[in-house]
């Protein structure tokens, strides 16, 4: 089979899928969540969802008023970004020749949907990872009603938080298509994993405690661990001092060393793909980087080909497609409440016949990171797909 036949194939596969998750949606009152891995072309589904919303209502009303047309709903559209927002959804809307359904729909980020009010006859939440608490609560408050309410994204929130206002919503899951249906089906690549483990900095003394005394970056992640462990035995909001032992875990110097190693590796041997950093500043060490507030000229020269490596912040993940990649590192799994983890080395999964998607992940040893962030990471995932290893092991294998 060649190119053009397999990518006739899995598109063909891809509308089929597509088909019936609408049908599902019509079916469950256009009202639930929509968990479908990436590549299925989620946004396909919600304009087809509003396609086919728009023509039942015609349908209904007309029939109720004996052949009289003209009922027009009202559809809010919460996506993640300024870009998908402005440019990349209203584009998909003219790609599928239903530009006609952008005069009916408005398009919203997450972060703006707090200050939106009124009546909608259906609500597409994209990526409703990203909910939070105040996001929708003028939809609490009354303010913002919605007769129907659909939520699509490929990586559902693990966080209880998240789940528990999903719940209040009245939204549940009407439809799942795994990772592992998608390798079946073609439609993405497979994949192999490799964490690479790394050891907090334990001898150089360069990091200044609050006293202005230097210490080691383990010494500094072992102190804040105990301050948080007596905070919670006191049951206090820990979320502060996490947050400042989370930047200690990414920003450690072995991190930036194991990464610069692997990079240097993956460029040996011509490999093409993404290095996902926490930070800007990270991300900026790298001679090509793209983030929110960078130009685009390195991420344009990748997409043309003219480079191989890529860094990026999490601006590069949710709402892009890149093509022949041959890996994904992320250089800071976290527990993946929101998905992040996964949008990151999803953006690799375009399937290529034969060849799965390398995926690095680094993790500091004897941390949270290993203890908790990384195995919630990698639940859903094959464990015979997963090894672990040093980048020097890696590297003189």
């Amino acid at each position: 089979m060649n190119k053009k036949e397999l990518d006739e194939k899995i598109q063909l596969l891809r509308e089929q899928k597509q088909q019936e998750a609408v049908k599902t949606i019509v079916a469950n009152n256009y009202r639930g969540l929509v968990d479908i891995v990436m590549r299925y072309g989620k946004t396909k589904i919600g304009i087809d969802t509003i396609d086919k919303f728009n023509n039942d209502r015609k349908t209904s009303y007309i029939s109720l008023t004996k052949g009289i047309t003209g009922i027009v709903p009202k559809v809010l559209w919460v996506t993640p970004s300024r870009q998908l927002r402005d440019k990349d959804i209203p584009n998909e809307f003219k790609k599928f020749g239903k530009e006609d359904l952008l005069d009916l729909t408005k398009i919203v980020c997450w972060t703006s949907l707090h200050k939106e009010e009124g009546h909608y006859d259906l609500i597409i939440f994209d990526e409703y990872q990203c909910i939070t608490i105040d996001s929708v609560k003028n939809i609490y408050n009354g303010k913002l009603i919605a007769d129907h309410a659909i939520g699509l994204t490929g990586t559902p929130p693990k966080d209880y938080a998240k789940n528990y206002i999903l719940g209040k919503l009245k939204l549940e899951t009407i439809i799942t298509i795994t990772i592992d249906e998608a390798i079946e089906d073609n439609v993405v690549s497979d994949y192999r994993i490799t964490v690479i483990k790394f050891d907090l900095d334990k001898f150089d003394t360069y990091i200044s405690d609050s006293l202005g005394n230097k210490i080691t970056e383990r010494t500094q992640y072992e102190n804040i661990t105990k301050v948080i462990d007596v905070m919670k035995a006191n049951h206090q909001d820990v979320s502060r001092i996490a947050g400042v032992r989370r930047i200690n875990i990414y920003n450690s110097k072995n991190r930036m060393i194991a990464l610069n190693k692997l990079k240097n590796y993956l460029d040996s041997k011509s490999k093409r793909g993404l290095i996902f950093t926490p930070f800007k500043k990270m991300a900026e060490k790298f001679i090509n980087y793209f983030h929110s507030t960078s130009t685009s000229i390195h991420y344009s020269a990748f997409q043309e080909g003219k480079i191989n490596s890529l860094a990026l912040v999490k601006s590069g993940s949710v709402g892009h497609t890149y093509e022949n990649i041959e890996y994904v590192v992320v250089s800071s799994p976290t527990q993946d409440k929101a998905g992040g983890t996964t949008q990151s080395w999803g953006r690799g999964l375009l399937y290529k016949e034969g060849v799965p998607l390398d995926i690095y992940f680094l993790c500091a040893k004897d941390t949270v990171e290993e203890t908790n962030w990384l195995p919630k990471t990698l639940s859903k995932l094959d464990p015979a797909k997963i090894q672990y290893t040093t980048i020097e092991e890696l590297i003189w294998k």
